[in-house]
């Protein structure tokens, strides 16, 4: 066995140099875990200070924009599935095309398919104008300048009818409302939207106040719906009229005031013959 200068053995100063190695190793982890305890401790202080003060972050919501054309903005507010965080989504129904149809808006089956049909006053069916031009079935002049082959209408049988309406519902995703119509002015003869939020409104036309335009003469006609859009609106096709027959069956008056509409389809622009809206005051 070897003895060190000192007068110790070799096992001995073995044995030292590993005690202080191993106190060196619990002297490092010590600080290791005190490190940790200080960082846990500051976090906990900084989230108690933010409950107690009330001061936690927000998430800021994107601002809604107003888009050109009176076009609806509507904001709806969403919860993600996987955070709690709340988020403002806006959209908008407007369409990128420039016409759209409304069903059944131009009577193309030769039936009231796609309308609510009150009364009596527009029959079981609209028009054909060709065969009605036929069989003379118009009040002095034949049917003309309509582009769409049925009509809805309170004349028939060379007589007006009863009282009564039609109407269709449809969400406005253009701004404009077009379609062809004849009418004399009267307070009873009009067209009714109904929102169904917000006031209701009433068109009155004077189909005959253009120049050439005898009777049984349609005209382009629109109304701007852009106020209305992106919510359910009905639309009101109306007579009023209770026009006096005789017994034999001859009508004595209001046997002119009648009403015929056709070509409902939405529109990016509006198309209106000047001169046909009837203002009454």
């Amino acid at each position: 066995m070897s003895t060190h200068p000192n007068g110790t053995t070799a096992s001995q100063a073995n044995a030292k140099i590993l005690k202080i190695v191993h106190s060196n190793q619990t002297m490092a982890n010590l600080a290791l875990y005190a490190g940790i305890l200080v960082i846990i401790a500051a976090a906990a202080f900084a989230f108690y200070l933010n409950v107690s003060t009330g001061k936690q972050s927000k998430a800021t919501a994107p601002q809604a924009t107003t888009l050109p054309n009176a076009t609806t903005i509507a904001t709806t507010t969403m919860l993600s599935s996987t955070t709690t965080i709340l988020q403002n989504q806006t959209f908008t129904c407007e369409s990128e095309n420039s016409t759209l149809p409304i069903g059944g808006g131009n009577f193309s089956t030769g039936t009231f398919y796609g309308w609510a049909v009150s009364g009596t006053g527009f029959g079981n069916a609209p028009l054909n104008l060709s065969a009605a031009n036929n069989d003379g079935h118009y009040y002095t002049d034949k049917w003309s300048n309509s582009n769409y082959p049925f009509a809805a209408t309170t004349f028939s049988n060379n007589k007006p009818m009863a009282p009564g309406s039609i109407s269709f519902s449809y969400i406005p995703t253009l701004p404009y409302l077009n379609f062809q119509i004849f009418s004399p002015a009267s307070k009873e003869l009009y067209i009714k939207v109904v929102p169904s939020r917000g006031h209701s409104s009433v068109y009155y036309y004077n189909t005959l106040n253009v120049t050439g335009n005898t009777t049984d003469e349609f005209e382009y006609a629109s109304i701007n719906m852009s106020a209305l859009m992106c919510q359910k609106v009905t639309v009101e096709i109306v007579s009023n009229i209770s026009p006096t027959v005789a017994s034999s069956g001859i009508v004595l008056s209001n046997q002119n005031l009648f009403i015929a509409v056709t070509g409902f389809y939405q529109s990016a622009s509006g198309y209106q013959t000047s001169g046909i809206q009837q203002n009454f005051s």
